[in-house]
Order: C-alpha cells, then sequence, then structure tokens
C-alpha cells in the first residue's frame, strides 16, 4: 500500500513489510532434524524483538501504581471497528500462513472473540485446522519408536506401544493446537494426545460411534468394537471413539475423539439397559399375573357348570331309581 515500509523488499504489501531468510545455527547442541521446532536460537527468525530495560518502569497516568511492565515486548491493539469495545471474531490480530506471497495458505489465526448474537464479552480466539491439547510425555524406552495415530500404554508416567500392562491408554498426537510439558532438546518425548479429535491407526472395519481399543499386539494399532459388544473386561481399555466409517478390513487411520470418560458412558448405557430390561420383566410380569388371574377366573366358571351338570345328572339318577 502506498506509504508503506519495506525491510528487505522495496515493494511492502503492507504497512509493515519485512522480507527476507533467517540464519541457520548448527552445534553440538543445535543440529538438525531437531526433536522440537521450538529448540530454536533468536537469531534463527525474521524478526526479533528484544526489551533491553533493566528496570522497572511505572506509568501513574496508564498503570496501577507500583505495576511492573519489563516484560512488556509487543502489544498488539483493535478498535472494533469503533462499534463495540470487544473486536468481533471476524478481526484477525495474527494470521499465520505458508506457501508464496503470491499463493498463500492460511494455517491459523489469532483473532476476536466477540459475538454480536449474544453479546457476551468476547476476548481472543485460536483458530487452526489442529485439533487436540497435547503434552509431551517421557518415553519408557527411548529407543522405541512411535508415530502419530499411534496408540500407547501408560505406565507410571511413561509410555510405551506395550499396552498389555499399561495403566491406561493415550493417542500420539498427529497436529495438535496445544503443545504442553514441552522439555527443550529431550529426544526422549512423545506428543501425546490429551483431548479433542486426533487420527488412530486401525486394523479391521469400524463404524462411527464403535469405541476403539488397544488391538492387544503392542504395534500401536487399535480395533473397533460395537457399543452393544463391549465387555466388562474391554471397558477400561477405551482409548477413543470413532467419528468415522471405514468397511475396508486393511490398516488404515480413522477420526476419533479422546479424553472424555468412555467407561462412565458405557455404564450408564448398560443401566439404561438394565432400566429397560427391569422395565420389560415387569410388564410380562404383571401380563403373565393377569393371564393366570383370568385362567382362574375361567376355571372357577367352568367348575361351577361342571357342578352343576353333576347337581342334574344326580337329580335325574334319582328319578330313575
Amino acid at each position: 500500500p502506498e506509504g508503506g515500509i519495506g525491510i528487505g523488499t522495496s515493494d511492502p504489501i503492507a504497512a509493515l513489510h519485512v522480507y527476507g531468510t533467517p540464519n541457520v545455527v548448527a552445534n553440538n547442541f543445535h543440529t538438525y532434524p531437531r526433536p522440537n521446532s521450538l529448540d530454536l536460537y533468536p537469531v534463527e527468525h525474521l524478526v526479533y524483538l528484544e526489551n533491553t530495560t533493566s528496570e522497572n518502569a511505572y506509568s501513574g497516568d496508564l498503570l496501577t501504581s507500583g505495576y511492573s511492565v519489563t516484560t512488556a515486548i509487543l502489544a498488539i491493539q483493535h478498535d472494533g471497528y469503533g462499534l463495540t469495545t470487544f473486536p468481533p471474531h471476524t478481526s484477525n490480530f495474527i494470521t499465520f500462513f505458508t506457501g508464496t506471497e503470491a499463493d498463500p495458505t492460511p494455517l491459523g489465526s489469532i483473532e476476536g472473540s466477540y459475538d454480536s448474537d449474544t453479546n457476551i464479552d468476547g476476548g481472543v480466539t485460536f483458530s487452526s485446522g489442529a485439533a487436540d491439547y497435547a503434552e509431551y510425555i517421557e518415553k519408557l524406552n527411548e529407543a522405541e519408536t512411535m508415530e502419530s495415530g499411534d496408540i500407547i500404554g501408560i505406565f507410571n508416567g511413561k509410555a510405551t506401544k506395550k499396552t498389555n500392562q499399561s495403566q491406561h491408554y493415550m493417542i500420539v498426537s498427529s497436529s495438535p493446537i496445544i503443545a504442553g510439558n514441552w522439555q527443550g532438546n529431550n529426544s526422549n518425548l512423545v506428543l501425546t494426545a490429551f483431548l479433542g479429535q486426533v487420527p488412530i491407526k486401525i486394523k479391521g472395519q469400524i463404524k462411527a460411534g464403535d469405541y476403539i481399543i488397544p488391538s492387544g499386539k503392542n504395534d500401536g494399532y487399535g480395533i473397533g468394537i460395537s457399543p452393544n459388544k463391549i465387555s466388562k473386561d474391554n471397558v477400561d481399555k477405551i482409548v477413543a471413539r470413532s467419528w468415522e466409517t471405514s468397511q475396508t478390513f486393511g490398516r488404515k487411520k480413522v477420526n476419533a475423539v479422546v479424553g472424555f470418560p468412555f467407561g462412565k458412558l458405557v455404564l450408564a448405557e448398560s443401566i439404561k439397559k438394565l432400566t429397560l430390561l427391569e422395565e420389560k420383566q415387569r410388564v410380562l410380569n404383571l401380563t403373565g399375573s393377569q393371564k393366570i388371574d383370568a385362567l382362574k377366573t375361567k376355571i372357577n366358571r367352568r367348575q361351577i357348570i361342571i357342578d352343576k351338570i353333576k347337581t342334574d345328572i344326580d337329580n335325574l339318577s334319582s328319578k330313575f331309581n
């Protein structure tokens, strides 16, 4: 735009356009490939902002007296188009792209979350195609290979593909929107999904709504089980619930949801079934009782008729004697 500032370019496409290639640093501690993209020097970024304030800064006019702003580095403000004090969800504070300037592909954004329909005060929303919350978990065996979609077992807080004796079960994350418990340059970690949607490695057919449990082969794969066929022995093995149907018998990945108390869902469904069965049994018992009473009444009526016939026969016999 007219009046734009370009750094590294003479043709800025925004009010401030920084164009260039970051430096690459490699030594004994920072080598490629790296276990985590966060393991970078500041010099390896295209833009680097550094706060050099050495003393606490105060402003009685803008901030509460005694409030320290020594860590303040970057401020982004949106005026809400003058319509509201809160930015609407259509306003992006930061947008992330890949590709080229001529053909950019958005990856996600940090945007306002104010909704005029509900008139609820907003904040910011992290929008991304990534769909789960994950944390880095230490591996039980550093030499063990794990990949996204693997079903893993957790034993005393450590991850392994040997699920047969695990205390509970989780999934290796594929594309988390949040990755917690980062521990720097540590290759003995696996990024594990705690909550949300994740692709899971499956053997055989599966239907949307099926529960997923480990295959039992310690191979990272799972199998689908219908809610109607889940047994008490498998309830504590449920790791996810499929949101996708696949009729093929081979190995593949399906989209599933993790992080919910599936065992409680199974228990609730079992209680519901038991309640329905008890009600049916009550109706059957009631119906059977009613039928017995009707039969007794019918038998009594027939007995009265039989008794009358017997009386009539006796009376007739006495006449002939």
